[in-house]
């Protein structure tokens, strides 16, 4: 089998199959958050481990349960040597030898299903009764009478396993193992195409995460913001709003800048990225204090917030700070700053 039909045959197989189910896993573990900035790792670690843990193929099993069965077979006939016509010994080495050749090559096997019949039939009935019944015989005399039958069909067995064995190059196939191998071959086909579209789809969502994570800052996010400090302002001031709720949106975001709006601002401003943070300073916004006769004053309004990592959805979080003006000598000067934490 070429190399271009082998990758085409496990790109269909369980393996990989049960390793890209396990990759998807992972994917999914890192967009929700689990998973940090070493998700490649570890979607490939749970590709690996889903491979790993994967039944094989019913052939392979198939094929495996043979050469244990031919091992079995081929130490029992040498424990047993002395029981075993002269010359057996050498001529049962030779047709394990055969047989091992021959389970080595799945593929050259599932190409000629009656040579595979054939190997089977050598490995499970021919040559457990030729042995079994050999050495079951109950005296020597038995043994040398029946030693030339067992040699006999002992070369039988060889002579025509060697024949497959030359001819594995040849289309041996009749009529029914042609319809089976066409039914394998659709069977093995539409197993390749769900493996292909599942790689599809995992390479999908790689691409759409990395493009969110560029160009996915944009839209409205729901703000909470806490009081962290209050100076310059009266006590009743400071204690009036604790917490608030609000909203920002997002809008012509790029890797290091977006414009960003807060209904209390006077207008939009803009977020720029530097040293993993998102900045914005000087944004004008107006409120009205006791401080200030309860005469609304100009604040200047600025933002230091970072991305939470691998948050699902994007979330910011850090601090919003406002300095009020003075504008006349009834107006004290006032700062507060606020813990706020945004959400799309």
């Amino acid at each position: 089998m070429s190399r271009g039909g082998r990758l085409w045959r496990y790109l269909g197989s369980a393996k990989n199959l049960v390793g890209s189910a396990g990759g998807l896993v992972g994917l999914g573990l890192h967009l929700v958050g689990v998973i940090g900035w070493w998700w490649p790792a570890g979607v490939a670690a749970l590709y690996a481990a889903g491979a790993l843990l994967a039944p094989p193929p019913a052939d392979v099993r198939e094929l495996a349960g043979l050469r244990r069965e031919l091992e079995r077979l081929h130490k029992r006939a040498a424990a047993e040597v002395h029981l075993l016509p002269r010359g057996a010994a050498t001529r049962v080495d030779d047709v394990a030898a055969l047989l091992r050749t021959m389970l080595a090559g799945p593929e050259a096997l599932d190409a000629h299903p009656a040579a595979k019949v054939a190997v089977v039939h050598a490995v499970s009935i021919d040559l457990p009764e030729l042995i079994d019944h050999h050495l079951a015989l109950p005296t020597d005399r038995d043994r040398a009478q029946a030693a030339h039958r067992f040699t006999e069909h002992l070369d039988a067995i060889i002579d025509h396993l060697t024949g497959i064995a030359k001819g594995l190059g040849i289309d041996t196939a009749n009529d029914a193992g042609d319809r089976r191998e066409v039914w394998e071959r659709r069977a093995e086909s539409v197993a390749t195409a769900v493996g292909v579209c599942v790689m599809v789809v995992v390479a999908l969502f790689v691409v759409v995460h990395v493009v969110r994570s560029v160009t996915g800052l944009e839209g409205t996010y729901t703000v909470t913001a806490e009081l962290a400090t209050c100076t310059g302002y009266s006590a009743e001031d400071c204690r009036s709003t604790p917490t608030f709720t609000t909203t920002w949106t997002l809008t012509g975001c790029d890797e290091q800048t977006c414009t960003i709006m807060m209904p209390a601002w006077t207008g939009p401003a803009t977020l720029s990225s530097a040293d993993g943070h998102w900045r914005a300073t000087a944004i004008r916004s107006r409120e009205s204090s006791a401080t200030c006769e309860e005469k609304p004053r100009a604040t200047n309004d600025s933002i230091d917030v970072t991305v939470t990592p691998n948050s699902f959805p994007r979330t910011f979080s850090g601090r919003l700070s406002a300095t009020a003006e003075q504008p006349d000598a009834r107006c004290l000067p006032g700062a507060q700053t606020w813990r706020v934490t945004a959400r799309r």
